[in-house]
């Protein structure tokens, strides 16, 4: 792919790339390591983009974002706020519930470089965190969520504003409840992310997500992790161990991130959704930038 025919990339979920992690980093004040991952991520195109953490102990979290805050990166903050059910790889003995506390603690650490929260909506205290953090200028996503479809647009009427790896970590749709996945797919106000490696989602639901989405409301991200861009092994996820063969990451059978880049996905959107890739090229610049960046 001609990188000279795509704009400046947005990559709004990303833990890091080039054998770094940038929450392990942050709390080993590892700023070679920083810096590393921010060349990595330049070199395939991506001009801004959001430094996302795992759920890890809240102390921990705390120390993460206000040094990554203070390195100059905006942020993304995914866990400890998710469903029990649906974590994933989050550690189940760190997650916890949205508070106001909590909310002005993240204030105090990141300041306005705090720019997203992935949050599951159904959890107690959730409808009046999202509406606080919309206040603070926080874009509240919806995922790691068993969320109902009552649930779910609760957590929209709030102020939630975008869905996490859509498909992914979520209740399975169902006919007769088609919980969050399903408003993911049909509420024209929701922005939805897509992870299109091709294993986290099938190729023709990637597809079919990106052709019929609302203009402007499909974004592409990466969730890559350390392993980006140096080959099978293990590595660092937050403090999760993932291993890497064949570009699945894993761990404890479940898959942990991606070593995706976002300039290979915009390739390959452009391919299941079979359209040019310069067109591919705006789920992963104008719809993201729009959606942190600007106050369009």
């Amino acid at each position: 792919m001609a990188m000279r025919k795509l704009p400046p990339l947005c990559d709004l979920h990303v833990h890091g790339g080039a054998g770094h992690d940038f929450m392990a980093a942050a709390l080993s004040n590892d700023s070679a390591g920083l810096a590393a991952i921010a060349r990595h991520l330049a070199g395939h195109g991506v001009s801004q983009f959001l430094a996302t953490t795992v759920t890890a102990p809240w102390e921990a979290t705390l120390t993460a974002v206000e040094r990554l805050a203070g390195a100059g990166f905006d942020l993304h903050l995914e866990g400890p706020y998710l469903s029990p059910v649906c974590r994933g790889v989050h550690p189940a003995e760190f997650l916890r519930l949205p508070t106001l506390g909590d909310l002005e603690a993240l204030g105090r650490a990141a300041g306005p470089r705090l720019r997203m929260i992935t949050l599951a909506p159904e959890l107690e205290g959730a409808l009046e965190f999202i509406r606080a953090a919309t206040e603070r200028g926080i874009c509240i996503s919806v995922g790691h969520s068993d969320a109902t479809l009552e649930e779910a647009r609760a957590g929209v009427a709030a102020g939630a504003r975008h869905v996490t790896h859509c498909f992914n970590a979520m209740r399975p749709l169902q006919q007769r409840e088609p919980g969050l996945l399903g408003l993911a797919l049909a509420d024209s106000s929701l922005s939805t992310e897509v992870i299109a490696d091709g294993y986290h989602v099938d190729p023709l639901l990637v597809g079919h997500l990106l052709r019929t989405k609302a203009p402007g409301k499909s974004v592409l991200v990466t969730d890559g992790i350390s392993a980006t861009g140096c080959g099978d092994g293990r590595y660092i996820l937050g403090g999760l161990e993932v291993e890497v063969a064949g570009g699945r990451c894993m761990h404890a059978g479940r898959l942990a991130g991606s070593v995706l880049t976002l300039d290979q996905a915009v390739e390959n959107a452009a391919r299941f959704a079979g359209v040019e890739v310069e067109e591919a090229a705006v789920w992963a610049s104008e719809n993201p930038r729009k959606l942190i960046w600007t106050n369009l």
